[in-house]
């Protein structure tokens, strides 16, 4: 990772980490007003799947706002909020690959398959890229 890159990355990650957060907190408000249904449908073995993810996702999204925080800050424990949130955001968009994967939710062609699809990328993604800068945030101290 360029030393331009690495400095540049640390001035738009506290805000990417928030985002992230927004987007977590988004997810759960339209899942449970029913605006969001992953699959489109009331499938029971999806809700139950879905229903077991709020207490990680709380984590996550506190993990994101700490990590956010604390990059702001220039605080260490920035580094430790965003290894945890990029280890919990990898670990949680393979479980929902994988498990989607089994069910019918991607093969369907509608909005509500693109939007799982786009989540599922963004955790793998953005957990990757948390790592990557996690492992550069430690390697200059």
């Amino acid at each position: 990772m360029s030393n331009r890159f690495f400095k540049y990355s640390l001035r738009v990650v506290p805000y990417l980490a928030l985002t992230g957060a927004g987007i977590v907190l988004l997810f759960w408000v339209l899942y449970f007003t029913g605006a969001y249904v992953p699959g489109g449908s009331d499938n029971p073995i999806v809700d139950g799947f879905e229903s077991a993810f709020p207490a990680a996702d709380a984590i996550l999204a506190l993990s994101l706002i700490g990590a956010a925080i604390g990059i702001l800050r220039k605080k260490s424990s920035g580094t430790f909020f965003l290894v945890a949130a990029g280890s919990m955001s990898v670990y949680l968009g393979i479980l929902d690959i994988s498990f989607y994967c089994q069910t019918p939710v991607y093969g369907e062609s509608d909005l509500s398959s693109l939007f799982c699809i786009f989540i599922n990328v963004a955790c793998i993604g953005g957990g990757i890229f948390a790592l990557v800068l996690s492992w550069q945030l430690w390697r200059i101290k």
